[in-house]
């Protein structure tokens, strides 16, 4: 073995070294110029050294690959078998890594997003199920009662209140109270007194050092908790608001800001089932009610007669029509006009409506012509109702603007079930009859179908 093969082998080792330096590290390098220094000292055993060396810089390289592949690749295998569940729908699913170094936090960020996910998820399907059983309520009441019942598992921790805009508009009416808190909610507060109303968009106070806090929750001292205001609008008008609250504990996965989108979303679905039962009660009661008076109309009076007939028959009890019609009619729109007219009817419509009971059906025939259906009512206290009404409109003076038109009287005929008939249209039909023979009689007079009058 000459010297310089063996010198060539001794370049080689360190060249391999220096490679190790890199690619292994410190202790493979270490190891390579421990093989060199051997080589110039034992040039026999040079071949033999060599590769054991090479054998175990192997070994080595096995083992740190294998290493890295369980820090690195396994946990990033973790991570896309995760995503591609989570891809799938599979909400629930999670990167099971647990590591401190940049896998394991990308992994935890996964887990956070899924998470998010998972929630949002679960929102939206709790919000369909409230948004399809506020459809499917009769009435705003019901409607309001639905919220109340579902608020705990939609808004979990969430305490709140609804208002409703009165009729007149200036003024907020307590419906609802809900949630685990109590709070002391105003019956009563003005919409000028709700920063969100007064802003036409949501409006939400975390803190209130840093933001006006509404004054129907009494202003900064009457505040507790961190809380939203979101506006109720249908068709451009609102129609209300809803309020809620928000303790600590129901924050702390999710600021107020970040639920923003989620209350907003809520607050529609309200506000769109709350406006439809408001425009089909408004649709209802255009069908049924006389629009000058806001009596009943003759349509419904036909499809209720019956029903209050057979109602009071299985109970055993009396059920009584009054027909009324204003006299001299004609002569009063000939005179005055239509207006004056009109003012007539419905001067006599709210004359009606005090000297009947609230669960009687007040209706309007046709014209100046009016029926009224006194259900479980004794013809002797219907005579004494109609005979107090009919006293009432000879002794009043209706006046049109500035001139006093004078009495506008009343000719009554009255017909009782089961005295009389038992059908509903005859008994309207013989009430009817009564009130043409007032009328024959000279008016401003009561005619009891049997044949009796009082004057």
């Amino acid at each position: 073995m000459n010297l310089s093969w063996i010198r060539s082998r001794t370049t080689a080792a360190q060249r391999l070294s220096h490679r190790l330096l890199f690619t292994l590290g410190a202790p493979l390098a270490l190891m390579a110029a421990a093989v060199a220094l051997a080589v110039e000292s034992r040039p026999d055993l040079a071949t033999t050294i060599l590769v054991g060396g090479l054998t175990v810089s192997a070994l080595l390289g096995t083992a740190l690959a294998f290493h890295f592949a369980r820090r690195l690749l396994l946990p990033l295998k973790a991570i896309v078998k995760a995503s591609d569940a989570l891809k799938s729908g599979q909400l629930s699913a999670r990167a099971l890594v647990h590591c401190d170094d940049e896998i394991g936090r990308l992994a935890r960020s996964f887990n956070s997003m899924a998470e998010r996910l998972e929630r949002r998820e679960r929102a939206a399907t709790r919000l369909h199920e409230l948004s399809h059983l506020l459809q499917t309520a009769t009435d705003a009441g019901e409607a309001l009662a639905i919220f109340e019942r579902l608020t705990p598992v939609l808004l979990p921790g969430v305490s709140g209140a609804i208002y409703a805009i009165s009729p007149s508009r200036d003024d907020l009416e307590l419906k609802i109270r809900f949630g685990p808190e109590v709070h002391e909610y105003r019956p009563q507060a003005a919409p000028a007194d709700c920063w969100a109303l007064r802003q036409g968009h949501s409006y939400s106070v975390a803190d209130a050092e840093l933001k006006l806090v509404c004054e129907h929750l009494g202003g900064r001292h009457g505040l507790r908790d961190a809380y939203a205001c979101l506006p109720l609008v249908t068709q451009g008008e609102t129609i209300g608001l809803l309020h809620l609250s928000f303790s600590a504990a129901t924050l702390e996965e999710t600021s107020l800001d970040q639920r923003g989108e989620e209350l907003d979303t809520i607050a529609t679905a309200v506000s769109l089932a709350l406006g439809n039962l408001a425009l089909r009660e408004k649709l209802k009661s255009q069908s049924v009610r006389d629009g000058l008076t806001g009596l009943y109309n003759r349509r419904f009076l036909e499809e209720s007669l019956p029903r209050e007939i057979d109602r009071c028959r299985r109970r055993n009890l009396p059920l009584t029509v009054v027909m009324a019609d204003l006299d001299h009619f004609k002569k009063l729109n000939d005179t005055w006009g239509h207006e004056a007219g009109d003012l007539a009817i419905q001067s006599f419509a709210e004359t009606a409506r005090r000297h009947f009971r609230s669960e009687d059906l007040l209706c309007r025939y046709g014209g100046e012509e009016f029926c009224f259906v006194l259900p479980e009512c004794s013809p002797e206290d219907a005579l004494a109702r109609a005979e107090a009404l009919l006293r009432f409109q000879r002794e009043s003076s209706l006046r049109f603007g500035r001139d006093a038109i004078g009495p506008v009287t009343t000719s009554i005929g009255i017909a009782t079930y089961p005295d009389q008939t038992l059908d509903a249209s005859a008994l309207v039909r013989l009430a009817d009859a009564a009130l043409y023979r007032a009328k024959l009689r000279g008016r401003d007079q009561l005619v009891v179908h049997d044949g009796s009058a009082a004057a």
